[in-house]
């Protein structure tokens, strides 16, 4: 195996390995004409036959697409245009998903289940793949641009579904451009929330890092920013909105809707189910600190059995953003080092209970050792 990070080693590798079969599931650049006019080369697109282009599923979300598919592509001198070996077609969620969340969920599933059938085609003597045609039926698809920030923008007086679409098709990157507070941001973690109607693009309340924005028609929960620095664009650290925005929002504190709750707690029969879902997995010290409470509710319960559950990522430890941004990062840091270390305190003294951790989706650093199983 070996990383590589440019079109020379990838040339190098290949040549190195000298394979039957090339497949790229999550390409990222172009492969070298030298290596797709040598070996077969199959491109795995996140697209339904006939889409092409770098930002298929930008338009995906944003354009409220029914159905969307992965394309198994060989690779030619066409950017997505070569022959088709084999197509997957899937619902969309009906709720907006975050681009991150559907490319690790249906398009992954979509993908993997594609690569065995490229595979065992690739070991067919007999098969040829079909040209596209974008009469067919089955080519639902079509070229597109890749998605500039001109395409995402928004006023915040608009419909609050088409600013939420706009957000999660450009999170976790790379954000939408706008102004809270008067401050230049990228905004990302959108959730549909509840205000009394005013002023579009005024702050309505705070609550656990995010803020309610009010919009044309309700209001949004903007749960992470990045501050886009007039003398550096695009460099400045992505975190919890209220923390991006600083000193200049001033706005009171919310219990807020559950649609926004990280945690939560349900109990069917003798389990008892904690939920918590972090963005990206990060957990600041505030959000140690209610998870830990969440648990010790949990193990005074008289279940059997305490199952804990993570969201898209169950968790990558300690916020390195929040830390990163605090005025005093040593100490904030030995704060949030002292937080997850009760957390994993309250999940191992919890012995009047089996404790199980449902993992769906990567634990990395300290979250790794706050996912036991007694």
């Amino acid at each position: 195996m070996e990383t590589v990070h440019n079109s020379q080693e990838i040339a190098a590798a290949v040549t190195a390995t000298d394979p039957e079969l090339i497949i790229c599931p999550f390409l990222r650049q172009r492969v070298p004409e030298g290596v797709w006019r040598r070996y077969r080369t199959i491109i795995i697109h996140p697209g339904p036959e006939g889409d092409r282009g770098p930002s298929a599923l930008d338009w995906a979300i944003m354009d409220a697409e029914p159905t969307w598919g992965v394309t198994a592509l060989q690779a030619t001198g066409d950017l997505d245009g070569g022959p088709v070996w084999g197509t997957r077609v899937f619902r969309m969620p009906a709720d907006p998903p975050r681009k991150s969340t559907l490319y690790n969920t249906e398009v992954s599933d979509a993908a993997m289940s594609l690569i065995d059938e490229v595979v065992a085609k690739a070991e067919d003597a007999g098969f040829t793949p079909g040209r596209q045609d974008h009469h067919r039926p089955e080519a639902v698809g079509r070229i597109r641009p890749v998605v500039r920030q001109a395409d995402r923008s928004f006023s915040w007086g608009d419909p609050t579904g088409h600013i939420l679409r706009r957000i999660r098709a450009a999170d976790g990157r790379p954000g939408v451009h706008t102004e809270l507070a008067g401050v230049q941001v990228a905004v990302f973690d959108a959730h549909p929330g509840d205000a009394s109607l005013d002023e579009p693009g005024t702050i309505a309340a705070r609550r656990q890092g995010a803020m309610l924005v009010r919009t044309g028609d309700g209001a949004l929960w903007i749960g992470q920013a990045r501050r886009l620095a007039p003398e550096a664009p695009g460099t400045t650290v992505k975190l919890p909105a209220t923390v991006a925005l600083g000193g200049v929002l001033e706005v009171p504190r919310t219990a807020g809707p559950p649609s926004l709750r990280e945690i939560s707690y349900r109990r069917v029969g003798k389990v008892g189910l904690v939920r918590f879902e972090f963005y990206n997995g990060a957990m600041g010290t505030a959000q140690c600190r209610r998870l830990a409470a969440a648990v010790r509710h949990a193990a005074a319960q008289d279940t059997a059995v305490l199952v804990l559950a993570g969201g898209e990522v169950f968790s990558n430890g300690l916020h390195l953003g929040v830390i990163d941004a605090h005025p005093d990062p040593a100490a904030e840091a030995w704060r949030n080092i002292t937080a997850i270390d009760d957390l994993c305190q309250e999940i191992i003294g919890c012995a009047g209970q089996l404790v199980v951790s449902a993992l769906a989706g990567d634990a990395g650093a300290g979250g790794v050792i706050s996912a036991p199983t007694q």
